[in-house]
């Protein structure tokens, strides 16, 4: 498990970065326990429970919240590597709601990797859309959105199921698209 917080300006990106972020990988769901009530799996004990100099996470109703309190450019994830358990075929999913008006957001985090740094985000942004972006050498930069009645009520739950050398993307357990392309299937 590895955590992950950067900052400062992103240039065209800075308006759509977090001021409410919570990304989750690819983990199997588990079980609710004392030391896991919000059932993140491998992810329990990256977890920030607490507060540093811009963040909040805490468990709430059998939730994880984390909380910008500071810094709107500033970004934070979460990431685990499963290695080759079945790689192409898994699927995650995760509730997701956000409080923030703009800028905000908070999704799932998909084939990321650290040096180069890149990744896929598909994430609920706080003015009730579903987007999809990319970070790459060039920056974060978004792919796709996806505007309808159930991400307006900026609550919904986020899937994504690897096909083989792609992804389908699933809004509260309906597909509304996919994607493929460097790293799909990888996780």
């Amino acid at each position: 498990m590895r955590q992950s917080r950067s900052s400062g300006s992103r240039g065209s990106a800075a308006a759509v970065l977090a001021a409410l972020l919570l990304l989750l990988p690819l983990v199997p769901r588990a079980g609710w326990t004392a030391e896991d009530p919000a059932r993140l799996g491998p992810l329990a004990s990256a977890v920030l429970l607490g507060e540093d100099q811009v963040w909040r996470g805490s468990y709430v109703d059998g939730r994880y919240r984390l909380e910008n309190r500071a810094s709107p450019s500033d970004i934070r994830y979460y990431y685990t590597d499963l290695g080759g358990r079945e790689r192409g075929r898994r699927r995650a999913e995760v509730a997701v709601e956000v409080e923030a008006e703009e800028g905000g957001w908070a999704g799932l985090l998909y084939a990321f990797r650290p040096d180069p740094r890149f990744y896929y985000v598909y994430a609920l942004t706080g003015d009730g859309k579903a987007v999809v972006m990319r970070r790459d050498e060039g920056g974060l930069g978004r792919l796709m959105t996806i505007d309808n009645e159930v991400t307006r009520g900026r609550r919904a739950r986020l899937g994504i199921a690897e096909r083989g050398g792609e992804i389908e993307l699933l809004l509260d357990g309906q597909s509304v698209g996919g994607i493929g392309g460097r790293g799909m299937g990888e996780g």
